[in-house]
């Protein structure tokens, strides 16, 4: 399995988003990891070293309450419709929010603008959040009726195609 920058990078700025915008006191953001349920899934396109990657992640379970809520998901990543990651992965949602918290807190220019996001002929409400790290400068689109992580759309300064966008949400 290999371990892809797309992911890695999304993860990065993600934990940041959310530890930076709870230092910096501003508007909440969408948390779509508080109210996911079995059956939802989401599609992305990640642009990878290694070419452009499909991801599929499903939720399969979510157990208990609260912070102690545990999520299983299950993740499928293609290139060139070969599996090149394939796994199951539990989370704890208050651990989740708790690593978010504590995550680098680096980013600066951090600005959340509500907006309306179109996606797919619908509109959908949403925010978009501009910041900087040490790994570049980022926007995001995010809504809270995406499953997961909220995330329609990542884009980093400089690089003409999107690092990371949504192709497709359901349940």
């Amino acid at each position: 399995m290999r371990c892809l920058r797309a992911c890695i990078l999304f993860y990065i700025v993600f934990s940041t988003v959310f530890a930076a915008a709870v230092a910096a006191d501003v508007p909440p953001l969408p948390n779509s990891l508080a109210t996911v349920r079995p059956g939802q899934w989401v599609r992305y396109r990640h642009r990878t070293e290694y070419g452009v990657a499909d991801q599929k992640q499903a939720i399969l379970a979510v157990e208990g309450e609260g912070d102690d809520q545990v999520i299983s998901i299950e993740s499928v990543m293609t290139i060139e419709d070969e599996i090149v990651d394939e796994r199951t992965e539990t989370v704890t949602y208050g651990v989740a929010m708790e690593e978010q918290r504590r995550a680098l807190a680096d980013a600066a220019d951090l600005t959340v603008t509500p907006v309306v996001i179109p996606f797919n002929g619908r509109d959908l409400p949403g925010v978009r959040v501009e910041f900087r790290t040490s790994e570049g400068r980022f926007s995001l689109l995010l809504s809270d009726l995406v499953p997961l992580s909220g995330v329609i759309r990542m884009e980093e300064d400089g690089v003409d195609e999107p690092v990371m966008e949504l192709l497709e949400f359901g349940e």
